[in-house]
């Protein structure tokens, strides 16, 4: 039973006000589908809200030279990089990977320690990209 109901069990016999009491009750009926119904609607919006945001994310990850992608999809695999093996494996001179590397390195997209290790930046970037 609602509230509505107790109070016209109250009214006296008027024909008018019980009309206007169904009316607002209706009212209040209608209101709490349409407040249902744009909750729904911002849980929907709020979610997409967020996959836009990834999308956006994405595509302003800046895009790294190929040769530098390669380094990162093999520092991925733990290997210890050098540049003379580098060069070698990508068919570039020791020179252009030598500067890859510290390219990576001052971007924040590998460690400057033994073996040039892939940082998070460096997998977040390769997973970004779908190329780990």
């Amino acid at each position: 039973m609602s509230l509505f109901d107790d109070i016209i069990k109250g009214l006296p016999e008027n024909t008018l006000l019980r009309a206007k009491v169904r009316e607002a009750e209706a009212e209040n009926d209608s209101l709490k589908q349409e407040n249902a119904s744009l909750k729904d609607d911002l849980r929907h919006a709020k979610a997409e809200i967020v996959e836009l945001k990834k999308q956006i994310e994405r595509a302003h990850t800046p895009d790294l030279h190929e040769a530098e992608r390669g380094i990162l999809i093999i520092a991925s695999e733990g290997n210890e990089l050098y540049s003379d093996w580098l060069a070698e494996r990508l068919k570039v001179s020791q020179q252009r990977a030598e500067y890859h590397l510290q390219e990576l390195v001052m971007k924040g997209y590998l460690e400057d320690s033994f073996g040039y290790p892939i940082s998070q930046k460096g997998r977040k970037y390769l997973i970004d990209k779908d190329l780990l």
